[in-house]
This record gives structure tokens, sequence and C-alpha cells, in this order.
């Protein structure tokens, strides 16, 4: 038997393909780029919480014009061009400059590093400590004639600008390294006191990875010389404790958060769009939607590794810093041809609605659809979590396991593909048989069935993930991604799409859209981004994986009270009711 092709849909599968191809190589990667670039994990928060805001606003605008107007191929077309361009654009924010401060505390019978910041970033940074020790760069800038000759004394003049006992200069750097493990001694709950076992010099005119240095040892000060100064050190964690201004008050933070909010609004918009258009195709065959929509996730998975490969490659495994140009250049070039794929399109005459908004509000203002729309914010809440933080805990995790190697000097060179491969398999093992599956499902579980279960499998998700000790052994688990992101998504459109009357297909996908990506990943982007800063990314998930269950309890007790479905109503045609009545010899 031949296998049939259903040449009508090409065009829509080489969109969905393309568009989610593009889209890899970039989105997955910003919390982690952002870190890079020196905003922490509450100020990536505040960004990934603001941005399903301008989503929320533009999805359901973007599908009521769509609709009011029936121009959808202008607003789709529209929205793949800028999506592209605004992300293309992203490349041009450059690190975000901070201020790190300690204070180097020289005395007798040792010496000390002194880092103060919040309880919880001391918690943070103990629960991160290498079992190596700690190093940091000491750069102590503005010093008094004094001070300098105190600290030159102490370093036995072997630090630059200390010469023969004569200081010729107010600026002196130096390594400290210190082991915590041997040091036991913390008395403030919000200070972290790093003693000095060893020094070493710092020759500024050159790099770091290639500084050929002197050990020092001991550095002892007769009279007690406390001197403020700027620190880079190797744990980021601890870096992050000794930060003292607000990345707020960048103009590179605000740039960052101007290119993504604009880009994600037209992605999400763009995406929206597509979903309608696909099930305005299909007609009565919607449950063919998960064999459209698949073609994303399989372009997703590809190029997310093929990017992950792509950045560690041009990257130095000497240095932390990743380069995340080619990724930039291989969205671009993607998001070209889809903007040619989706041109083919030949999207069906639509309907126009003269009271859009009143038709939908209708259709949404019942119990049932109420706890159907309660459900797409909570999904949204979760999902939030593993589209923002995932990767980051991974990245954490990858960090603290290679800093077992005390030879280690920089953060591992595999983490990046690492990150490829955990969604490639979210995507090929998870996703794809599950877009294949969803319409099979949905026939015989139902949807509020179906809608119970996905809520079940965030709960077990986020629960396997707060056992991990290898970011490695992550990748059985994101089988889970098939349930907790192909059914569910299926699930949404496809009710959405079911209860949407004509003419407001693209503005009921958008309404949903904006309770899923919109309010739910801005609640779940904000609380994540304060319980990560505060609490780490284990409590993250374990608190999460508790919400997920109680959620899911509550929406098995909703479905079976509240929201019982609809009883089917059975027309019968007058000339059959006929035929029956006559045969019962009424």
């Amino acid at each position: 038997m031949g296998v049939k092709v259903d040449a009508d849909m090409l065009p829509v599968k080489a969109h969905f393909f393309l568009l989610f191809s593009a889209a890899a190589p970039v989105t997955p990667f910003l919390p982690i780029l952002a870190k890079q670039l020196g905003i922490d994990a509450f100020g990536v928060g505040i960004i990934f919480a603001v941005l399903p805001f301008g989503g929320m606003v533009a999805k359901p605008v973007a599908g009521w014009l769509a609709d009011r107007l029936a121009r959808q191929r202008l607003v789709f077309l529209l929205a793949l061009l800028l999506t592209g361009g605004f992300y293309f654009s992203i490349q041009l924010v450059s690190s975000i400059p901070g201020s790190f401060l300690a204070t180097f505390h020289c005395s007798h019978p040792f010496s000390l590093l002194k880092v103060c910041g919040s309880e919880g970033s001391k918690v943070e940074v103990l629960e991160h400590l290498s079992s190596c020790g700690e190093e940091c760069q000491v750069s102590c800038d503005q010093l008094t004639a004094v001070e300098t000759g105190q600290l030159c004394t102490a370093f036995s003049d072997l630090l630059p600008g200390c010469a023969d006992g004569s200081p010729s200069t107010s600026n002196l750097q130096f390594r400290l390294f210190s082991n915590l493990t041997r040091h036991d001694s913390q008395p403030s709950p919000s200070c972290l006191l790093l003693p000095g076992d060893s020094y070493s010099t710092v020759n500024s005119s050159t790099s770091s990875s290639t500084t050929s240095s002197t050990t020092i040892w001991p550095v002892l000060c007769e009279e007690r010389v406390e001197v403020t100064c700027s620190i880079h050190c190797s744990n980021p964690h601890l870096q992050e404790m000794a930060r003292k201004d607000s990345i707020f008050s960048s103009p590179m933070f605000w740039l960052f958060f101007l290119l993504n909010l604009v880009s994600y609004s037209c992605f999400t918009t763009a995406a929206t769009i597509s979903d309608a258009i696909c099930f305005d195709k299909l007609g009565a065959r919607g449950d063919q939607y998960g064999q459209q929509r698949v073609w994303g996730s399989i372009g997703w998975g590809l190029f997310t590794v093929v990017a992950g490969y792509l950045v560690d490659s041009s990257s130095s495994s000497t240095s932390s810093y990743l380069d995340y140009t080619p990724a930039f250049l291989l969205m671009g070039g993607l998001m070209v041809l889809d903007l040619l794929a989706a041109s083919y399109i030949k999207i069906p005459e639509a309907q126009r609605s003269s009271r859009v908004w009143g038709e939908v509000a209708e259709q949404v203002c019942n119990p049932r659809e109420l706890t159907f729309l309660a459900w797409c914010l909570s999904c949204g809440v979760l999902t939030s979590i593993i589209w923002q933080w995932l990767l980051w805990y991974l990245s954490d995790l990858a960090t603290s396991t290679s800093s077992s190697s005390c030879s280690a000097t920089s953060s591992p060179d595999w983490i990046t593909t690492l990150l490829g491969i955990n969604m490639a398999v979210q995507c090929f093992v998870g996703e794809v048989p599950m877009f294949f599956l969803s319409g099979w499902i949905l026939r015989h579980l139902g949807h509020s069935a179906t809608m119970t279960l996905v809520l079940g499998a965030f709960s077990l998700r986020f629960f396997l993930y707060s056992l991990l000790s290898d970011p490695w052994l992550s990748l059985p688990i994101e089988l889970l991604n098939g349930v907790t992101f192909g059914l569910c998504y299926s699930t949404m459109t496809s009710y959405a799409h079911s209860i949407a009357t004509p003419g407001t297909e693209a503005t009921m996908q958008g309404v949903v859209g904006a309770m899923f990506e919109g309010l739910g990943v801005a609640i779940g982007s904000f609380i994540g981004g304060a319980v990560y800063q505060h609490s780490g990314g284990k409590f993250l998930f374990q608190s999460f994986s508790a919400l997920a269950m109680v959620l899911c309890l509550l929406h098995l007790l909703l479905t079976c009270t509240i929201a019982r479905p609809k009883p089917k109503v059975v027309v019968v045609e007058e000339e059959v009711q006929g035929e029956l009545l006559g045969e019962e010899g009424i």
C-alpha cells in the first residue's frame, strides 16, 4: 500500500519544521546567555516573567485583527519577519559590568577575604562549594600609601607594583586560594569568610588563562589592615554573592529585556496564528493536528543539538565564556527559509464575525470552559519552570560535577552540547511520538481525563529532577516531556478549536495562548526566579512537584463536580423519527 501524501499540508509541515528549527538555536539558551551577560537568577526571573505579558497582549490582539479583517496572511508573515529580526539583534547586547566587592583583612595569625551578601546567597554558596577550594582574583584600588606599604610588606614585595620596599602604585592585585572544607568557622549569617590558604601573583598585562604566577606564603600583617577590593571568583555563586550594584541600572539589561519582549511577543503570535491556520486547513480532520505540529518538534530537537555543538566548538575550552554567534547566524538563515515556506501556504478564506470578542466571551464564561482556562494557566506556570530554569539547573549541576576535578579551571566544555542533547531527547523521544498519538489518546480518554494526566506527569517530572546529582541522568526524565508538552499542547489547541465559533478561531487560540504562554508563564517565571535565587534549583523542583500534584487532584475534583461534560444531544431527523414512532405503533 502506497503512502498517501497530503500535498496541501506540506507547506504547513515545512513551516512548523522551519519555525521551530529557527527558534531552537537561540530561545532555549537565552536564560544561560543572560547569566553569562551578568544577569542574576532574580533578574532573569523578572525578564521572563514580564515577557509573557507582551505575548498575552499581542496574541489575542493579533488573532482579533486576523479574524476581524480576514487578513491572516499579512499578520502571520509580519509576525515571522519581526521575530527573526529582533531575535537576531539580541547578539548586540554586551556584558553587563558589575560591582563585585569584598573586604580583605590582613592580620595575624592569618589573613582572610570577607564576602558579604544575603543569607540566601550564603546558603547557595555553601551548597556549591568545591572540594578543591575556592579561588578569587583580588584587585585593591585607591589604596593609601600606608595601606600599600603594609600590604607590600605582607606579600614580601612580590606583587607587581611593590618594588624593593618602595611601593609605586595604589593598585595591588593577587590571587587568593581558600579551601573552606578546612575552615568551619562562619559566625556571620550573611558573610562568608575565606581564610587565605595560599596566595599568588597576578600579571595584569596578560589573560588569566596564560599568566605565570609566583606562590606567596604566608601573608601576614603585624597591624590589622582592612581594605575594600574588587574580586572575580571562579565560583559563580560566590561571585554573585559579592555583587553590590543593581543590574536594573544597566542600559544593557534594558536593551536585552526590550529585544526579548518584542521578539517573544512576535514569535508566540506567529505560533498561535500557525495553529489557527493549521486547524482551518484540516477542517473536520482536527485530530490530525499533532501529525502536522510534530514537525516543529523534530526541527526543535534537531537544531538544539546542532546549535549546542556549534557553540561549544567555537568557544574556548580555557574560558567559561560561550560564543553564541553561530547559533544566531543559524537562526537567521532558518528564519529566512521559513518566510519562504510560509508564503506558499494557501490560507482558507476566513469567515468574518461582527462580534468576535462577544462570541469568545460567551463561550468561555461557563464553569466547564473556565476550568479549561484555569488548567491552561496552571500548565503555563509549570511549563515556565522547565523553559526558564531547567537548563540553568542542569548547568549548575554540570559545573558542580566538574569542580570535583581540582585541575578544572573553567566550566566543562560539554555543557551546551549536553543541554542540546537534553532538548533533543525531549523532542524526538518525548514529543514526536506523543504528537502522533495525541489524537488517539484524546479520542479514548477525552479532554478532561487527559488534562488531569498532564498535571500528574508534571509532578512526577519535577520530583525526578529534584533527585539529580549528575546532569546526564536528566535524559531519561525527558521522556515525560511527551506528556507535559506534546500531549498538553495538543489537548489545549484542539479543545480551543472545538469550542470556537466560526470566525473566532484565531482569537480563541490567542486567548488560550495568553493564559498559557502569557499569564501562566509570567507567574511561573517570576516565582521560579525568586525561589531559585533564595533556595536553589533542588528546592524549586521539589516545591513545584508538590504544587503540580495539588493541581492534579483539584482538577480531578472539578471535572467530577463543577465541570461535568455536557450531555450529548442527539438530533433525530423528522423522517427517521416518524419511522421510529411508526414502528412502535404510536
